[in-house]
């Protein structure tokens, strides 16, 4: 009888034990409140977080995240400095709490059948988004942070350790609302969150505070700023930023990740006139298409000369087997592959208005098939051979042009280096033309 007791006792707390290793520590309704009006009011009273999961219940993400996220000890022990609270978003005593934060089901023009709940999208400014969402919200109520569908738990963790850190910082402006420090701090970790505009705000109330430069927040937070400002389409001001951490920290150890980020802002403020060139040309102002191409070239010529500077031989080139020379290294070979490719099709262009069809298809040809200078099966190497059927077709050798395009759509790579490209598909796209 002791034996058999004993094993009882035994197998209790290996189930209590897995109980409560397996789940968050979920919020139940009291008082005939829901479980996020309790958490709520909780949150405010204590001074603690809250993590909503706004879920469908047993629908397939959603046992994901059970089975796999919230089921990981490293993920349950962070969950315990957060009030947890489950909303099922097809529930209507919940819509208060879905409207709230914009996380409320939309009509998507399909008819909803029981079961087939996870259909419904909530709608994030720009994209469609499934369920579940996971939210963050600050002790007042407020959105810190908020993420999309399943989630694995090492990203999860790492996300929840970013939005303590950041009610931490919170707690400490709370006390003291010139933290520089924390400012600076906070501003980061809102642009690591990709939340730009609240991470702008920051960083500039912390390097307006440290003007002088004696905390030092420079070093860090110039970065952080002109990343938040490129996001923002201030890509100028962005450059004018990394130019100044450049002069003022030389020998940083950021300046990998500064020089890696001033070619990607100095494309960035060109942008504009990329977009622009087609259109004015259109419109016949030559002039001025004329002058936004020359700024254009001009970015990118910077940009290169930005991201060349990790060039070097092996051994001695600076930055070297740093992730922001890798960045940089791939950033620059794409670049001097699209301005060969635009100084291709200016060529192209001025050999098809002068009637040499032919030549224009050779040169296009010979740039696709270029293994010397890296072109061949590459993205803009295929796209000269797909773009040498056009012109082919436009000057009606329809013939030459089909067997143009069916080359490019050998599925075969060992046959078509561009097999794995885009451009296959549009040839095949081309072929089933009438």
């Amino acid at each position: 009888m002791r034996t058999a007791y004993a094993a009882l006792i035994s197998a209790s707390l290996l189930l209590a034990a897995g109980a409560a290793q397996a789940k968050p520590n979920w919020l139940m309704a009291t008082d005939a409140r829901e479980p996020w009006r309790v958490a709520l009011d909780r949150a405010e009273r204590v001074r603690e977080p809250i993590m909503a999961f706004v879920c469908v219940e047993n629908q397939q993400l959603t046992l994901a995240m059970e089975g796999r996220t919230f089921d990981d000890l490293d993920v349950d022990e962070a969950l315990e400095d957060f009030l947890c609270v489950r909303v099922d978003a097809v529930d209507t005593r919940n819509q208060p709490f879905l409207n709230a934060y914009d996380v409320g089901r939309k009509d998507v023009g399909l008819e909803v059948q029981p079961g087939h709940e996870d259909r419904l999208i909530v709608e994030d400014p720009g994209r469609a988004q499934t369920y579940p969402i996971t939210l963050f919200l600050n002790p007042d109520g407020g959105l810190e942070h908020m993420l999309y569908g399943f989630v694995i738990p090492e990203d999860f963790l790492h996300v929840l350790e970013q939005v303590k850190s950041i009610m931490g910082l919170h707690e400490r402006l709370r006390a003291k609302a010139d933290d520089a420090p924390a400012l600076a701090e906070l501003g980061g970790l809102y642009v690591g969150l990709q939340r730009y505009p609240a991470g702008r705000e920051a960083l500039e109330k912390a390097l307006a505070l440290d003007a002088d430069g004696k905390l030092g927040l420079g070093e860090t937070a110039l970065l952080d700023l002109a990343v938040a400002y490129v996001s923002e389409g201030k890509a100028g001001e962005a450059v004018e930023l990394i130019f100044r951490h450049l002069g003022a920290y030389a020998d940083s150890e950021l300046r990998c990740k500064a020089r890696f980020l001033l070619g990607g802002a100095l494309l960035a403020s060109v942008e504009p006139d990329r977009l622009a060139v087609e259109e004015l040309v259109a419109q016949g102002k030559g002039e001025e298409a004329a002058a936004a191409r020359a700024r254009l070239l001009d970015g990118r010529r910077q940009a290169e000369e930005a991201w060349s500077w990790f060039e070097g031989e092996k051994g001695k080139a600076p930055c070297e087997d740093t992730e922001w020379a890798s960045y940089s290294l791939g950033a620059l070979a794409e670049l001097r592959a699209e301005t060969a490719y635009a100084d291709l099709s200016a060529e192209v262009d001025a050999l098809v208005a002068e009637g040499k069809v032919d030549a224009a298809v050779q040169r296009l040809r010979a740039f696709g098939t270029d293994e010397k200078q890296g072109h061949r099966g590459t993205d803009r190497g295929c796209e000269a051979l797909f773009h040498a059927g056009e012109i082919l077709l436009k000057a009606g050798k329809r013939q030459e042009a089909l067997a143009q395009w069916r080359t490019l759509a050998d599925p075969d790579p060992a046959e078509n280096p561009c097999a794995q490209t885009l451009w296959r598909g549009q040839a095949v796209g081309a072929l089933q033309e009438p």
